[in-house]
C-alpha cells in the first residue's frame, strides 16, 4: 500500500521588479551602498515572512532605493518580520541561498513607507503528520479513481481492488483543514463531497467512509470578445477555506466562447480564476481573476495586447511592447543558468505596470553572482496583468506571491501566475521568455 503526499508543488514565489542602477561588472555587477542627501523621505516597511506551518525566522532580508543602492540587510526574527525605513519606490527581496550561486530570491518591487508586505516560501523538511484515511467507493458507473483537495494541494490515488470502503496512508500537517473529496471518470471529477474542519492527528485515522458523492452537474462558463483560437480552458475555483478545485475542456474559443466543466461545489466560493490557452492564429496564454464565481466575462478592452521582447542583462529589464488595457502589474519568475555553473538560480518578483517592461534590483556586493550577466541563460514566465478598480499598491499590500497551494494561510490571499486582488477584475497575458 503506498503512501500518499497531502502537500503542494513548489513554491512560484513572492517577487517584483522596479527601477534598478545600470552598473555592471563580470560578476553580475554591484549595487552603490551611499546614501543621496536629496533623496525622498523614507518611512518604515516591514515584510513577514512565513510558510505553511507558520512565521519563518533567519531569512535574509535585502531592502534597496528604486536605484538599487543598499538600504538595510537584516534577518527575519522569531516572528518571521524583519523591517527598514525605506524611500517610495524601493526593493524589498527575500534570499534563500543554498549554497554559491543556488537559491531562490523572491522580490517585491515599487514599495512605499508603511507597507506591510507577506512573502510566502515553502515549507521545509518532510510532512509533519502521518494517519490513515478511508474513503467511501462511488458506485457510479464510469468511476475509476479519486482525488483529495485541500489548501495544501491535490492528490489522485487507485483504490485497492474490492468492494466497500477503502483505506490508504495519509502523509500531511496536522491541524484541522476542509478537504474535497472526488470520484473520478478518466481526468473528470463526476461526484464529490465537502468536509469541513477534517482533524488530522498525528497516527489518526479520519474515517469518512460514511458521506456520500453528490453527482456534479455542469457548469457553464462564457466569455465574450476573447481572443480567437483553438486551445484550451481552465478553471480554478478556491473555497473560503482555500481548497482548490479545477477542471480543464479543450476546443475552440468562438465568441462567446462558451465552456462547460465538472466542478464540485464548495460552501463558499472565495474567488475563481479562468486560464485560455490557445495557438492559433496567434498565442496567448490569458488568466482572468474574479471574487466569487466568474459567470459571464467581457473581455473586451481588458487584456492588454502584448509581444515579447526578451531579457537584457545589461539593463537588467525584460521588455515587451502592446496596445489595450494599461498594465497594472506583473509577476515573473525566471531561472537563471551560469555558463559553467552547476545549479541554476531561481528569481520571482512582483513589479508596477509599466507601458514597456519590467526592471530588475542589481543586489549588493555579497549577493553580486546572482545578478545576470549577458552570458547567462534565462528562463521563465511574465505575466503582465490589467485591473479593473484595484491599484499596484491595493496589490502589493493585499497580495502574496505564493504557490496557490499555499494561499490559504495568507488570508484567502493568491497567486496563480499573478496577484489576485481582494475585489475587482484582473485579466493577464502571459509571456515566455
Amino acid at each position: 500500500m503506498r503512501s500518499i503526499a497531502l502537500l503542494g508543488g513548489l513554491l512560484i514565489a513572492c517577487g517584483g521588479g522596479g527601477a534598478a542602477g545600470d552598473d555592471q561588472s563580470g560578476d553580475g555587477g554591484v549595487a552603490g551602498d551611499g546614501a543621496d542627501i536629496d533623496a525622498p523621505p523614507t518611512g518604515p516597511v516591514t515584510v513577514t515572512v512565513r510558510d505553511v506551518l507558520g512565521p519563518r525566522a533567519g531569512v535574509r532580508i535585502v531592502f534597496q532605493a528604486a536605484d538599487s543602492s543598499l538600504v538595510a540587510d537584516s534577518t527575519t526574527d522569531a516572528a518571521g518580520k524583519a523591517s527598514a525605513m525605506v524611500p517610495p519606490g524601493g526593493f524589498v527581496t527575500a534570499v534563500e541561498a543554498f549554497g554559491p550561486g543556488q537559491g531562490t530570491l523572491r522580490t517585491i518591487a515599487g514599495v512605499q513607507p508603511g507597507d506591510q508586505l507577506l512573502v510566502q516560501l515553502v515549507p521545509p523538511g518532510p510532512p509533519v503528520t502521518q494517519l490513515m484515511l478511508t474513503l467511501p467507493r462511488d458506485p457510479t458507473a464510469g468511476v475509476n479513481g479519486y482525488a483529495i483537495a485541500s489548501r495544501l494541494g491535490s492528490l489522485t490515488l487507485t483504490p485497492p481492488a474490492g468492494t466497500g470502503p477503502f483505506t490508504v496512508p495519509l502523509s500531511a500537517p496536522s491541524g484541522d483543514q476542509d478537504l474535497a473529496i472526488m470520484s473520478m471518470a478518466g481526468s473528470h471529477a463526476i461526484g464529490a463531497f465537502y468536509v469541513e474542519h477534517a482533524a488530522l492527528v498525528a497516527n489518526g485515522i479520519l474515517d469518512l467512509s460514511s458521506r456520500t458523492y453528490s453527482a456534479i452537474a455542469p457548469t457553464t462558463y462564457t466569455f465574450t470578445h476573447p481572443p480567437l483560437g483553438s486551445g484550451t480552458f481552465v478553471i480554478s475555483r478556491q473555497s473560503s477555506a482555500g481548497v482548490e478545485l479545477t477542471d480543464l475542456t479543450i476546443g475552440s474559443h468562438h465568441d462567446p466562447a462558451v465552456f462547460d466543466v465538472m466542478m464540485p461545489a464548495v460552501p463558499t466560493i472565495a474567488h475563481e480564476v479562468a486560464r485560455l490557452v490557445a495557438n492559433s492564429p496567434k498565442t496567448y496564454d490569458i488568466s482572468v481573476w474574479s471574487a466569487g464565481p466568474l459567470a459571464t466575462t467581457d473581455l473586451d478592452g481588458r487584456l492588454p495586447d502584448l509581444t515579447a521582447g526578451g531579457y537584457d542583462a545589461t539593463t537588467h529589464r525584460y521588455t515587451w511592447t502592446g496596445t489595450g488595457a494599461a498594465v497594472t502589474f506583473a509577476t515573473s519568475t525566471f531561472t537563471v543558468q551560469r555558463s559553467g555553473g552547476s545549479n541554476p538560480w531561481i528569481w520571482a518578483i512582483l513589479a508596477p505596470g509599466d507601458p514597456s517592461g519590467v526592471t530588475w534590483p542589481l543586489l549588493p556586493a555579497d549577493l553580486a553572482t546572482y545578478n545576470p550577466i549577458a552570458t547567462d541563460t534565462i528562463t521563465g514566465v511574465m505575466w503582465a496583468s490589467s485591473t479593473s478598480g484595484v491599484s499596484y499598491n491595493q496589490i502589493r499590500r493585499n497580495g502574496v506571491l505564493a504557490s496557490r497551494d499555499y494561499a490559504a494561510p495568507m488570508l484567502g490571499r493568491l497567486v496563480f501566475g499573478g496577484v489576485l486582488p481582494d475585489s475587482g477584475f484582473s485579466a493577464a497575458q502571459r509571456l515566455d521568455f
